[in-house]
């Protein structure tokens, strides 16, 4: 019988899903928007928290013996789904300013707190760079009926300049099982959108679940 994971979520990719520095942190493996999703984009409203609906999704390995669910979380219900690798997906709103993507496969190689500090230094090159915060902190986490308990993260919090202006970003690792990171969370947008946006950092974290 499979056993249900949890985890929450935590900062950076590190070893085990480290992004290239090259790579413009919250866009890795989504093609260049058109100039009509820049424009609307830049006219759209902040991210209202209050306005989203959230559905359980999940994704895996497709074969024996969780038909495709090993990794599941609570995301905007509208938001569409991009499978990244096995056990990693993004998901983007209509006009791909607000994304959430998340990444099960870390393995627990490291802890959250040193995910988050490779993560930060994989950035450095990336244009407009700024460092907001590195914190380490515990989150509500309730991924099933059971009772609700908290989980170890470490979340990064950087802002970066791309051809649509500031793009505001947080990243989150999760320790499930110990003092090990299972999981990276991370969620952008422009900085206007911070608050709806730690809104859905908080409801993946809450939700995040691993199966095996």
């Amino acid at each position: 019988m499979n056993r249900l994971r949890t985890l929450a979520c935590v900062v950076a990719v590190g070893a085990a899903g480290t992004l290239p520095a090259a790579a413009l942190p919250s866009q890795a493996a989504v093609t260049t928007a058109s100039t009509t999703t820049v424009a609307a984009s830049s006219n759209l409203h902040a991210l209202d928290a209050s306005k989203l609906r959230y559905v359980r999704r999940c994704w895996g390995y497709v074969g024996y013996p969780n038909a495709g669910c090993e990794v599941s979380a609570a995301v905007p219900k509208i938001w569409k789904m991009t499978r990244l690798s096995t056990y990693h997906a993004r998901f983007d709103d209509r006009s791909r300013t607000w994304m959430v993507r998340i990444n099960g496969g870390l393995g627990g190689k490291q802890s959250s707190s040193t995910a988050a500090l490779s993560k930060q230094r994989s950035l450095r090159g990336v244009p407009g760079l700024r460092i907001v915060s590195r914190v380490t902190s515990t989150e509500v986490y309730a991924p099933g009926p059971n009772p609700s308990t908290t989980v170890k993260v470490t979340t990064l919090t950087y802002t970066y300049r791309s051809y649509r202006g500031t793009r505001w970003v947080a990243t989150r690792y999760v320790e499930l099982w110990g003092p090990r990171a299972y999981v990276e969370i991370t969620v952008a947008g422009r900085q206007k959108d911070q608050a709806g946006l730690k809104t859905v950092l908080a409801k993946a974290t809450r939700t995040i679940a691993l199966a095996g």
